[in-house]
């Protein structure tokens, strides 16, 4: 990260620093009056709250609270929801506190996303939404660099649910399927060196196939001039993350959206508007039953 600081903890502005070998140092005046350092902007638990009060009052989400950290922080979410509705997307993010580049990519894309959404109501007739934005909220107050209380990096605990705030919210999708709901798609904010979607290959048993494909090609046909989309597939079997366990347990395609770390807030809210209003459409041209995994051999269909 590169270091950053502020007299008011509201504007930020790059700090002058040198580089030796794998260290980094910076130089700092004392004077009195204080000065805030951070490796970046920070966002901090209060922002979710305030976020999503403002957003409950602009569109129709349904605030719930999925359970509590380690500490007893809510792990609080919403939901855009019609018991007829039975396909939903999940969004969830800040696994990893200080990849605020990605908490910066999840707001704009929910604000488009919420947007989008409530003027189109062939969506909102079809799908349902869960999001969960703020995973980790005592890796958050404490400052933590990927884990939580439990000295878990959660986003290698989507396989044996250790910690309370994975389980939290494997416990809310399984009360969605078991009330015979069907998660299509999941979607995790990031970030890390650059910008980079990891997803899930095509030769995987999910469906369908090729829908993230066409999501990416679409967004990058709508940022050419300022962006460019780096798709890389692969599987992490046994780890934990939650990409993967989107592809194991519901048969869909779980997408890990990775920001650059030094990548300039406008940018990467333009690309998080057109991302999500290009998601909207790819999911909206694609029929229920592609859902679906196909398992029977092709001789017997």
């Amino acid at each position: 990260y590169l270091p950053k600081f502020s007299r008011d903890k509201k504007h930020w502005s790059y700090l002058p620093f040198d580089t030796k070998g794998d260290g980094m140092t910076i130089t700092l005046e004392a004077t009195s009056t204080p000065l805030y350092i951070a490796a970046q902007k920070p966002i901090l638990n209060d922002d979710y709250t305030s976020w999503m009060e403002k957003a409950a009052k602009q569109f129709a989400i349904q605030p719930v609270t999925l359970g509590q950290s380690i500490e007893g922080r809510d792990i609080a979410g919403f939901t855009l929801s019609k018991e007829s509705n039975k396909e939903w997307v999940i969004f969830v993010g800040r696994q990893h506190p200080p990849e605020v580049t990605g908490a910066v990519a999840m707001f704009a894309f929910l604000e488009e996303f919420l947007t989008t959404t409530q003027n189109a109501s062939a969506f909102l007739s079809r799908f349902n939404v869960l999001v969960v934005p703020n995973i980790n909220p005592d890796g958050v107050y404490h400052g933590h660099w990927r884990h939580n209380l439990g000295h878990k990096d959660l986003n290698r605990d989507w396989n044996v649910f250790a910690q309370p705030e994975t389980r939290a919210v494997k416990a809310y999708l399984d009360k969605i399927t078991d009330a015979g709901g069907k998660i299509v798609m999941g979607m995790d904010f990031h970030s890390t060196h650059n910008n980079v979607f990891y997803t899930i290959p095509q030769t995987e048993s999910i469906a369908p196939t090729t829908m993230v494909v066409s999501w990416l090609d679409n967004l990058q046909q709508k940022t050419k001039g300022v962006f460019k989309v780096l798709d890389k597939p692969g599987t992490s079997p046994g780890k934990g993350v939650f990409k993967q366990f989107m592809a194991d347990v519901y048969n869909v395609h779980g997408v890990t959206y990775e920001v650059g770390d030094n990548e300039p807030d406008v940018k990467t809210r333009y690309v998080a508007r057109h991302a999500a209003k290009t998601l909207i459409d790819v999911l909206l041209d694609t029929k229920a039953e592609d859902f679906v995994l196909n398992t029977c051999p092709a001789e017997s269909c």
